[in-house]
């Protein structure tokens, strides 16, 4: 197990998702550990730079800069970490299914059930309008970042029902929530108005993701074609971001 949180928590600091590799330390490593008063330190340190970045208060310079020290300094403490750092009741679901069933694993699946559960009620309904709110805001604050890096106009409108619009000169990102009955979804459609030949059923990719809750009790973004693919607020937005501005670079290619 400790090999396993170890990869997982490098995985996570080179796929740039500190966001959740901070969720992962805070269930994974003992409270009592001298090593998870300085991860709590630098997990302050980049809560801040977040509401920065929202709110526009720093430059991309300084925030790149904050990034990359904030890395170097997980990094070198994920090298530190020893096996006594790990929490030991909260095994991993593949792990019980080679181990066999251990005695808190049927709780530990009453509680996942439960939290899915409470995320189809009125209740949840709360949970995932915050959740889409936060995945808005932060696909707004990268489509500034990667704008500004590839040098391309845009321009973000929101309509009623919460539906956001992303333009990226002619490659428009749609983001519509789902809520009806129990649904918890979230629309992602990408059009391609670069070439006026393409016919309508071609411009337009559709994906759906479902908010929902891992093995790890951590909410997440989960296809609803293919159930092993799991994203978090910054994945998604990344994606998204990816598809629609591979379109206008392999478009000016061939201009």
């Amino acid at each position: 197990m400790f090999k396993e949180i170890k990869k997982e928590l490098n995985t996570l600091i080179r796929n740039g998702d500190l966001a959740q590799f901070f969720s992962v330390v805070k269930k994974n490593i003992v409270q009592t550990s001298e090593l998870n008063t300085e991860f709590l330190h630098i997990n302050s340190r980049f809560s801040i730079l977040e509401k920065s970045q929202r709110s526009g208060t720093i430059s991309k310079i300084d925030s790149d800069l904050e990034i990359n020290k904030i890395t170097s300094a997980v990094l070198e403490l994920v090298k530190k970490l020893e096996n006594e750092d790990i929490v030991k009741s909260i095994i991993p679901f593949k792990e019980q299914n080679k181990k066999g069933l251990e005695k808190d694993s049927f709780l530990r699946i009453l509680e996942l059930n439960g939290k899915r559960r409470k995320l189809k009620s009125e209740e949840g309904l709360n949970d995932y309008n915050k959740q889409f709110d936060d995945f808005t805001s932060e696909l707004e604050t990268l489509t500034d970042e990667y704008c500004k890096i590839g040098y391309y106009k845009y321009s973000i409108k929101k309509t009623e029902g919460k539906v956001h619009l992303v333009s990226v000169e002619k490659v428009y990102i749609k983001v519509s929530p789902c809520t009806d009955d129990d649904k918890r979804f979230i629309w992602l459609t990408i059009e391609d108005h670069t070439d006026r030949k393409l016919e309508k059923s071609q411009r337009s990719t559709l994906d759906i993701f479902e908010l929902n809750y891992s093995s790890n009790l951590d909410l997440i973004w989960r296809s609803r074609n293919d159930s092993n693919v799991e994203k978090s607020h910054t994945e998604l937005a990344k994606m998204l971001l990816e598809r629609a501005l591979t379109i206008l670079i392999e478009t000016e290619k061939n201009l």
